[in-house]
This record gives C-alpha cells, structure tokens and sequence, in this order.
C-alpha cells in the first residue's frame, strides 16, 4: 500500500511538471531559442471565405454563419502554430489582444488580392553533372518554360466560380489569391511593434461542394483549399500557392475538420520552414532533459513490473 501511494505522489508530481510547463506558453505568441526570425500569421479576412458545408454544420451544432467562420477562422491558425512547432519565434494575429482592435483592419487595409495562376515545383537533379551541362539543362528548360507557358488573352473576360473554384476564359489551369502590399510602411510598422520578420498571409478559404471521385466509388469529397502568401521583412515574395485536401462529404463535425484536415494544410503549408538555430547551452538542456525522461520512465517501468 505503501508503495502504491509512493508511486501514486511520483505521477501526480510528474504530471503537475509537465503541466506546469504546457501553461507556460502563451496562447498566441511562441517563442523559441532561436531569435533570428519571427513570423506572423495573419487570418483570411472574412470576406475571403468560400464554404458550402455551413448549412450542415448548423443542422447538427446550431451555430449561425458567423460563429462557424470564426471557428474554422481561430481553428486555421491553431494548426498553422502546432505545425511552426516551435521551430522559430511565432505571433498569431487572430489570437492577440491587438486583433480585436483596428490591427486587422489595418492590415487587411494595406493589402490587395489577386488570382494568380498556381506556381510549378521544379524538379530536383539527382544526378551530378558538368557545369556545362547545367547550363545547357538551365538555358533550355528556361526555352521550353517560355515556348509552353500558358499565354493569357488580352481582352479580359469575367471568370466563373465553379465548385467554389475560380474559372476564367482566359486559362483553364488553376489559380490561386495572392497578396500584394500596397501600403509601403506596414511591414516596417508590424516589425516595430512585434519584432516580426516574416509574414504569412492566409489569404482566402475554401470548403468545396461533394464531387465523386472515380477511384472510389460511392464516396463523395469536398476539397478544402487555403490560399496564402509567405512575405519576408523586405516585401519579398517568400513561397505563395494554395494547399489542398480531399475530405469525405460525410465529415460535418468543425473540430474533426480542423484537427484532421487543418491539420494536413497547416503543415504542407508550414514545410518550408527551417529547423531552428539553437544554441549551444540549450541544446546541452534538451539532452539533459530527455535523459532525465527516460529515468523517469525507466523507474515508473520498474515499479509497475514489481
């Protein structure tokens, strides 16, 4: 008995450890030894929200429109700060204080949207070669990109949406709404006040209609796409493109939509982060600490075998 409530007081302590150091994080900034980057998440402005599965989660929660916006709204950049994980410094924008003032507002007053056609991934070269040779690949895969892009119409005909997908006459290949700042001090001005030097514009939401998919008979999917744009300090253009996913139509539960799905795009959209710059004393720490985790599972083994 004596034992049983010694190892009882033992995971009770350990518990109220690792607790005690989840409650430490703020619940909208993160911050990390690495202090050479922070990045900023800026939500999609309400406008910029295209769902067709609304009615039905209203039918099963009794949320209004609104309420279910702002939940996939705060529930976006949630995953977008899991999927950072601490690599570098973050600010989420929608969970500050400043957000329910005229922050946003300002923000989304600087910016301007357009449809852009979806960037293509070059591939990566495997095999080594000459410089020559890498000349020859670069000079002509740049010949064929130009000869094989896609030429735009001059007159400009009014696109369509479809699916909740944007359609135009003038190229059928799929785009996506990019960010362009047209206020020239606001990235000076977020870096004052929040040390910010790197952006994510989440720029728009969509939640499509249930279209079959001929490889699965029977089974509807909605597609779920988030339009963003990644912005350093100097007004470059970082990384910018949408991220997709296919979600069954029967899934009509919001937090099931944002932990499994938000989740997915958090993290595609995430991946070009770089792993963070630790320094040296830290490192030495997290060494330490899980050292020190694995004696601690080691005897709460040990106690439960004897």
């Amino acid at each position: 008995m004596a034992r049983y409530s010694l190892f009882s007081l033992f995971i009770f302590c350990l518990s109220f450890t690792m607790f005690s150091q989840d409650t430490e994080v703020n619940p909208f900034e993160i911050y990390t030894q690495d202090k050479n980057h922070k990045v900023m998440i800026i939500p999609f402005e309400s406008k910029m929200y295209i769902s067709s599965l609304d009615a039905e989660i209203a039918k099963k929660t009794g949320m209004n429109y609104f309420e279910i916006r702002e939940k996939l709204r705060i529930g976006l950049s949630n995953q977008i700060l899991l999927a950072i994980n601490k690599k570098i410094p973050a600010v989420s924008m929608i969970h500050h204080e400043d957000s329910v003032t005229s922050e946003l507002n300002y923000i989304y007053n600087s910016v301007g949207y357009k449809y852009t056609l979806m960037p293509v991934e070059e591939k990566e070269v495997v095999e080594e070669e000459s410089l020559s040779t890498q000349v020859k690949s670069k000079i002509t895969s740049f010949i064929n990109k130009v000869e094989n892009a896609p030429k735009e119409k001059k007159e400009y005909e009014r696109g369509k949406i479809y699916n909740g997908e944007v359609y135009t006459t003038n190229h059928y290949a799929e785009r996506f709404m990019n960010t362009s700042i047209h206020n020239t001090n606001l990235l000076y001005n977020l870096n004052k006040k929040y040390n910010s030097d790197l952006y994510i514009f989440i720029n728009e939401l969509n939640i499509g209609k249930p279209v079959s998919n001929p490889e699965i008979p029977n089974i509807y999917f909605r597609r779920i796409k988030v339009h963003y744009t990644v912005i350093n300090q100097k007004g470059k253009e970082m990384k910018a493109g949408a991220s997709t996913v296919q979600m069954p139509h029967y899934v009509t539960d919001v937090d099931k939509v944002i932990r499994n799905y938000f989740s997915l795009l958090s993290r595609d959209l995430c991946s070009f982060m770089p792993e963070p710059k630790l320094e040296k004393a830290t490192v030495i720490k997290e060494k330490e600490d899980s050292k020190k985790a694995k004696e601690q599972r080691k005897i709460i083994q040990e106690m439960l075998q004897e």
